[in-house]
């Protein structure tokens, strides 16, 4: 693991991470690490679960693994959040044709499936699985206000292969204050 420091706090200088932070986060073929100065603690004392992002890709699963060993390590619990739509909801939930329970039952099962492997490697891990219908990156983000560390891949379900970062990491990044680890 590659770990960095940052020390960006105002809105405006969280939108320029840092050129050694930013081109390790995006290049690095181990996880990357990105520690921001925290003025009110140390990092090792920040309170709080991990919290994983999980898409239901591949590229999650190794993102889950070292949640999980960070959470047992740690012996806190995980908060794995599994924030699945990047459309409007806000148009698609009045619309009778919108089967959100079935939608619900398809995306938890998602979550569980990413989950089994490692829920019995770490049977001491206490698991919190979260599903909800929102964009990931906002949801993330919201979660990662009360963790001591947040754990996202680095690629998920966009269409862009030839992208080196993606749009959740990226925004990541940028705006959680807690201790993030983005997996390759």
């Amino acid at each position: 693991m590659l770990v960095v420091g940052t020390h960006r706090h105002g809105p405006v200088e969280r939108l320029i991470l840092g050129s050694v932070s930013a081109a390790a986060v995006a290049h690095a073929h181990c996880p990357v690490a990105v520690v921001r100065e925290l003025p009110h603690v140390q990092p090792h004392q920040i309170p709080g679960p991990v919290v994983v992002g999980v898409d239901g890709t591949a590229s999650s699963i190794p993102a889950i693994d070292l949640a999980f060993e960070e959470a047992a390590l740690r012996n806190v619990d995980l908060v794995a959040v599994h924030a699945w739509s990047d459309i409007d909801l806000h148009k698609v939930r009045g619309s009778r044709d919108f089967a959100w329970d079935t939608v619900r039952t398809r995306e938890t099962a998602a979550l569980s499936e990413g989950l089994a492997g490692p829920v019995q490697d770490y049977p001491d891990v206490k698991v919190r699985p979260v599903v909800v219908a929102d964009r990931p990156a906002h949801n993330l983000r919201k979660h990662a206000e009360t963790a001591q560390l947040l754990v996202v891949g680095r690629r998920g379900r966009g269409g862009f292969p030839g992208m080196l970062l993606g749009s959740t990491s990226r925004t990541l990044t940028h705006w959680v204050s807690c201790p993030l680890i983005v997996v390759h």
